[in-house]
């Protein structure tokens, strides 16, 4: 599959019976000097939730983070996640979810993680 402006992604597909099923994620390209980060899942849990948060110790409050409740984390709570922000928040199974990490000029060490509810 391929489209201007995303990752090409090849798989292969299995026909079974007649059926195949298969489910691709679109992903833009980051910006030169970024990065992407994608989270999917299957149909259950139908909800995962992606957070990214500074990486250096010590493990800083959890609401110093980009997840679904802050997707921009304000400069001022936390200066190192300047550039990152939560581009979807699925909800419904599958997902995905995307964090975008613009390119910064100091070194940055993230957290990445993923709280998944029923």
């Amino acid at each position: 599959v391929r489209a201007r402006g995303y990752y090409d992604r090849q798989a292969q597909v299995r026909v079974v019976n007649g059926l195949a099923s298969l489910n691709l994620i679109m992903v833009p390209y980051a910006e030169p000097g970024g990065m992407r980060i994608v989270l999917s899942w299957a149909a259950r849990p139908y909800d995962c939730d992606l957070w990214v948060a500074n990486g250096l110790p010590p493990v800083g409050d959890v609401n110093f983070a980009v997840f679904w409740g802050q997707p921009n984390n304000p400069p001022s709570i936390d200066a190192s996640l300047d550039g990152v922000q939560l581009d979807r928040d699925s909800q419904l199974g599958w997902g995905p979810e995307t964090v975008t990490v613009r390119n910064t000029t100091a070194p940055t060490t993230l957290r990445v993680g993923v709280n998944v509810y029923g």
